[in-house]
């Protein structure tokens, strides 16, 4: 019949679509996209999906796993040290027990805390002296939770240092405060050096 028909034509062009999956997760993470399971034991891959109107999305996967930590703290303190972990203060009215801390990608840290205190002592013997003597010695025999070597100051003086035991000392007549310091644990005594009674 000769008449014209005319079609307009506007196309909404959608563009194909790429997604990346790369957050970081906890070791016991999983999940399913287009039907695949992805976990520890399968990080990455990718995956075609298609839209209702034919177009494809494209999901690359690369999870990064972080495994839960699990940390034992068997250490050997000082009877007077103490230590905070997690806001819980651990001394040695409490040398035990579990913690966990949560990271940043929400993963479990657990920290098994089992600390042993010693006390560390010495055995100091004090050798006679005589009545008009103004200086005497001293001698460490045994150390008991203090490991060598040692640093010994006599009064809070000059601070020496020892490999090896017994450590034979020069000391003022009267009282002295001795001090022995391993570098971890400390002890402390005063030691009274005077002339032994002599019977009549």
């Amino acid at each position: 019949s000769g008449c014209d028909s005319t079609i307009i034509v506007d196309f909404n062009f959608v563009q194909s679509i790429e997604i990346t999956r790369d957050e970081q997760v906890c070791g016991d993470f999983s999940e399913v996209i287009n039907s695949v399971t992805y976990d520890i034991n399968n990080q990455m891959g990718t995956e075609m999906l298609t839209t209702a109107s034919g177009c494809d999305s494209t999901i690359v996967i690369a999870f990064d796993f972080v495994q839960n930590i699990i940390e034992n703290r068997n250490d050997v303190l000082c009877e007077s040290d103490s230590e905070v972990i997690n806001g819980i203060t651990y001394d040695i009215n409490n040398p035990s027990g579990i913690d966990t801390l949560i990271s940043a990608a929400g993963c479990d840290s657990i920290i098994n805390i089992d600390f042993t205190f010693t006390l560390g002592t010495a055995t100091i013997v004090v050798n006679d002296i005589c009545a008009d003597a103004v200086e005497g010695s001293i001698e460490i025999t045994d150390l008991q939770g203090l490991n060598l070597p040692i640093m010994i100051s006599i009064n809070g003086g000059m601070v020496e240092s020892f490999d090896n035991i017994p450590v034979t000392l020069i000391v003022a007549a009267g009282s002295n405060d001795i001090t022995i310091d391993d570098g971890n644990c400390m002890y402390q005594e005063t030691i009274s050096v005077v002339a032994s009674s002599m019977p009549n």
